[in-house]
Order: structure tokens, then C-alpha cells, then sequence
């Protein structure tokens, strides 16, 4: 997390000099104290032994040989409805039935998985098609959508899901986060656009474009 905040603020990777930053930083109340929050919590040492086992991931799909860029578009393209549509895609990335249900099911089930079952190519336009963004939609418009909350996007779980898909990480604040400034800081993202996404993760809440 400090070096997630760091590159966030272009300062050194030290708990006092990215606490001092956050501070003086030109972002709302809200996401300088939770920033200060997951600071302090990633600093403070936590207790070893104790606790469950986390849960398994749900089991690998099998997608379709058929799976690429040009077959998500003509699902996207059509007149069906969303929810055939949607059942197109599952059928496409091998999805379960379970994990076929819904939307934010299909994201969950897709982002335990995404660095694998996603190329680049493909993971922006299966995300555009998941989150019900627009067909011709960049990896910036995708990501203001993702932010904005909207439809399936309104808690925090679905939209980590949601990012943890189009970045193909792992579906937590900081893998999400870490990915935003890379993206960045290759001018993949506009700066604008970047601060959005890591003030929806910080704050737990979605955000509005300015």
C-alpha cells in the first residue's frame, strides 16, 4: 500500500512522508481520512495464527475456443436482450450455471480468474459488455462508468470485481489500485480519470466524473 499511495502522490515510499502527502493533498475529506485509515491499518502489525482459512476460488472456467474480441462485439452488436446476452457471454468464458445467474455473478466468477481467462484484447470489451457500459466506450470511459456506480455497480464488492476484470488483477483495493497508477503513469489513463478510480477505492464508494 505505500508504494501504491506513493506513486498515487509522487513522494517516497515512507509511512511518514506518504502520511504527510495524503494530508496536503488535493483530494475531498473523505478520501484523505480514508486513505489515512488504510495507512495506518497496512502499518500497524497484525497478530499471527488465529482466524479461518480464506475461501477457495470458485473453480477455473473452460472457455470457448470460440472466445475472442470479434464474437463478444457480435453478442454486444445484437438485438437480443441484455439478459441473453449476457447468457451468450457465460456460455462463451465456460461459466457455470451458478455462476451464470446474474451480471455482478458472472464479474465475481470471471475476476478470480481474470489474469487467465482474459486477454488484454478481450477484457474491455467483455467488461463494457458485463457493466452495461457503451459498445465503443474506452478503457477511460469504461473506467468512469465502472466508478460512477451505476446499474449492477452500486457496492464496493462489484466494482473491485468489475476493475479486478478490465486490469485482469486480483479483485482488491490494492492489487486495483497499484494496476491504476501503472496505468497512469503509461499515459494508458488520464490522470483525471486515474485519481477517480483510486478515490472510488479508497473511499469505498462510487464517484461521480468531476
Amino acid at each position: 500500500l505505500l508504494q501504491i499511495l506513493g506513486g498515487i502522490l509522487h513522494c517516497d515510499a515512507k509511512s511518514a512522508k506518504v502520511l504527510n502527502a495524503i494530508s496536503s493533498a488535493n483530494w475531498s475529506r473523505e478520501a484523505v481520512d480514508a486513505a489515512q485509515k488504510l495507512l495506518l491499518r497496512a502499518v500497524k502489525p497484525h497478530p499471527v495464527g488465529g482466524g479461518s482459512s480464506p475461501a477457495p476460488p470458485p473453480s477455473r472456467p473452460v472457455p470457448s475456443p470460440n472466445l475472442d474480441v470479434s464474437s463478444v462485439k457480435a453478442i454486444r452488436s445484437s438485438r437480443e436482450s441484455r439478459m441473453k446476452q449476457l447468457a451468450q457471454l457465460a456460455i462463451l468464458l465456460g461459466l457455470s450455471r451458478e455462476d451464470s445467474r446474474t451480471a455482478t455473478s458472472m464479474m465475481k466468477a470471471i475476476a478470480a480468474h481474470a489474469a487467465t481467462l482474459l486477454t488484454p484484447e478481450l477484457a474491455l470489451p467483455v467488461v463494457a459488455l458485463l457493466t452495461n457500459a457503451k459498445a465503443d466506450d474506452t478503457l477511460a470511459d469504461v473506467v468512469s462508468h465502472i466508478c460512477s456506480g451505476s446499474g449492477d455497480l452500486a457496492t464496493d464488492t462489484v466494482r473491485h470485481s468489475a476493475f479486478a476484470c478490465l486490469f485482469r488483477v486480483a479483485p482488491s483495493a490494492n492489487e486495483v489500485a497499484k494496476r491504476v497508477v501503472e496505468l497512469s503513469k503509461d499515459r494508458q489513463l488520464p490522470e483525471d480519470v486515474a485519481r477517480q478510480a483510486i478515490e472510488t477505492v479508497l473511499r469505498g464508494e462510487p464517484i461521480l466524473p468531476a
